[in-house]
């Protein structure tokens, strides 16, 4: 792999990929292995898992160039639709995520007014998302097995 560009040394891959794509959004972008230093195509993959829209297109013989097409409209629509959903099927209560890897846990929830709260949380949940966590329910709530935040997580996240 080739080195990591300085100031995106402490960035996972997937939010070295996504950093790289957002400064050049709707260009496509050449050689971007060598600019994130890893497997590009297995990162692309877990962002467009994740809702981020990315496209890719061969341009000669093994030359793979990716695009963001998602834009900062296309972004806002998105986290307005998921944030009304969550509105409709959850309520107006906090969000958990945590880290799979580092069992990291943070809160996200907006202030009061329904519309600011759904639209600051939902923010929150896409930026947490990005740096590889994941949205868990409280053990109680949770299937058995799955992963979730206890009560004591939930505490030291406030």
């Amino acid at each position: 792999m080739a080195p990591v560009r300085d100031g995106l040394r402490d960035l996972t891959d997937c939010e070295r990929v996504l950093t790289l794509l957002r400064r050049r959004e709707g260009e496509w972008v050449a050689d971007l292995y060598k600019w994130a230093g890893c497997m590009v195509h297995s990162r692309v993959a877990e962002l467009r898992r994740r809702g981020h829209q990315i496209e890719c297109r061969r341009f000669g013989s093994g030359d793979y160039r990716y695009r963001l097409v998602e834009g900062k409209g296309a972004r806002v629509k998105t986290i307005l639709i998921v944030g009304f959903l969550t509105l409709l099927l959850a309520g107006c209560g906090s969000i958990y995520l945590k880290h799979p890897a580092t069992g990291g846990v943070v809160e996200c929830n907006g202030p009061g007014i329904v519309l600011v709260k759904v639209i600051v949380t939902e923010t929150c949940r896409a930026r947490w998302e990005d740096r590889g966590y994941a949205v868990v329910e409280k053990c109680k709530d949770a299937a058995p097995g799955a992963s979730c935040v206890t009560e004591e997580e939930r505490d030291r996240a406030q």
